[in-house]
């Protein structure tokens, strides 16, 4: 099995949907059988195969329970962080 990525190097993402597979106790195999995802397409997600599809993403997020947020990248604005935490910002 090719590894697309280092542990350490790993999409903070991947980690997430790696630890908290492992948190339930459960197998690649086992995961794959209850999120309704083929074992290698889940192995191929799990370690950071880009020709992953944006879809076995999101069911194995939905699976575990995950949420998907985006975040713009830079630093916000001050009107974006009151827009996320309220006019106390």
């Amino acid at each position: 099995m090719r590894h697309y990525w280092r542990m350490n190097l790993m999409p903070p993402i991947l980690q997430d949907i790696k630890t908290a597979r492992l948190a339930k106790g459960l197998t690649q195999e086992e995961f794959a059988r209850a999120a309704g995802i083929p074992r290698r397409t889940y192995q191929r997600l799990e370690i950071g195969d880009p020709g992953t599809r944006v879809d076995t993403l999101f069911r194995a997020l939905h699976a575990l329970g995950l949420t998907l947020k985006t975040a713009p990248r830079g630093r916000p604005t001050l009107n974006e962080l009151s827009e996320l935490y309220g006019n106390d910002a």
